[in-house]
């Protein structure tokens, strides 16, 4: 991993779906900093959702460093790390500049042939079929966060997690030839792939280091813990996404299953708008947040998180009831004795 000093911050950028969030922190986890720069989300046609790749993933990236690096005092920033969304994908040109729709999670030209529920597995890799025939000259085909390190860097690269939401295109190892070429691409196209952490460049006209992210789902999950079976991480952002914690993998139709920060364990979860809905419906009750408190709540965790999010944490006692009828006064069936679960949870 790369090292952070306690004489500067490490900053964290994250490409959300609505805006792209950029967090100084120091080593003991306080937000010294925080911005953020909203950009579209588009919908041309009934089942697409993109964005404008160029707005979103270069421009706004390059904007939320340069507005956080201004509020921080002290020695220059020591580390930056993008984290963003997956899957996602766009046609870049030689420069790095992204010149078609920036593909998001749920965008009908990630649709997979056959009976398989949502979110189907290789999305990334249908988002590649449509792209490379939309763009069959482009010098590359990347995620959000390629994007964002070449503007950044100049080091077209991504995390190993962000690769490994690519399959078949990417194997667990490396980028899949045979695989890429199907879809009309070459391995040449794609981004280089690095660890999580990684010193994988240095940032344009600084000597700060740029270290590989992850997805932004598991860097939440390396901050909040929900470390144990039956734990669960809510993430209310834009997106609202539930992951459970489950001893081992296993298939759940209709809901995504990724590995664990302590394997074997994996978490089991899917995504919804409701976030947004909730969000929106919050501001227009009670008004906006504070961002003042915000920056306050993220430095009680105690630990830095590359989307610069608040964490929560408690106990409850769960039991898997049921009522008769909607009445708050209802007998509740239980199927079982009530259990103890931790839920964690982040609002962005």
């Amino acid at each position: 991993m790369t090292p952070v000093s306690r004489n500067g911050v490490t900053i964290g950028i994250d490409i959300g779906t609505t805006s792209v969030k950029a967090v100084a922190a120091d080593a003991d986890g306080n937000v010294t900093a925080r911005v953020r720069i909203p950009h579209r989300v588009r919908v041309p046609a009934p089942n697409r959702f993109e964005h404008d790749a160029d707005e979103a993933w270069r421009r706004g990236p390059l904007a939320a460093l340069d507005e956080v690096r201004q509020q921080v005092r002290g020695p220059e920033p020591r580390a930056v790390a993008v984290s963003a969304m997956v899957p996602s994908l766009t046609a870049v040109d030689a420069t790095g500049r992204p010149y078609t729709p920036g593909l998001l999670y749920g965008d009908e030209r990630g649709r997979v042939d056959g009976d398989q529920p949502l979110p189907a597995l290789g999305e990334a890799a249908e988002f590649l079929r449509w792209t490379a025939a939309a763009a069959p000259g482009a010098a590359g085909f990347w995620p959000a966060s390629a994007v964002a390190n070449r503007a950044l860097s100049g080091e077209a690269v991504i995390d190993f997690a962000t690769a490994a939401t690519s399959y078949p295109l990417f194997d667990g190892t490396a980028w899949n030839a045979a695989a890429c070429a199907e879809r009309g691409a070459t391995v040449a196209q794609l981004p280089r792939v690095e660890v999580i952490g990684a010193a994988a460049g240095q940032v344009n006209g600084t000597r700060a280091v740029l270290a590989t992210g992850a997805v932004d789902a598991l860097c939440e999950q390396m901050v909040a813990g929900a470390d144990h079976d039956g734990d669960v991480l809510v993430m209310c952002g834009t997106t609202l996404i539930v992951w459970v914690t489950v001893p081992e993998a296993r298939q759940v139709p209709g809901l995504w299953t990724i590995p664990h920060t302590k394997a074997p364990t994996s978490q089991i979860g899917g995504a919804s708008n409701a976030g947004g809905l909730f969000l929106g419906w919050v501001d227009r009750v009670i008004g906006p947040g504070d961002p003042g408190r915000s920056i306050r709540a993220v430095s009680r965790c105690g630990r830095p998180t590359f989307a610069g999010n608040a964490r929560r944490s408690t106990t409850r006692t769960v039991a898997a009831c049921s009522t008769a009828s909607t009445s708050p006064t209802a007998p509740r069936r239980c199927a079982g004795p009530p259990t103890r679960r931790r839920v964690s949870w982040c609002v962005s």
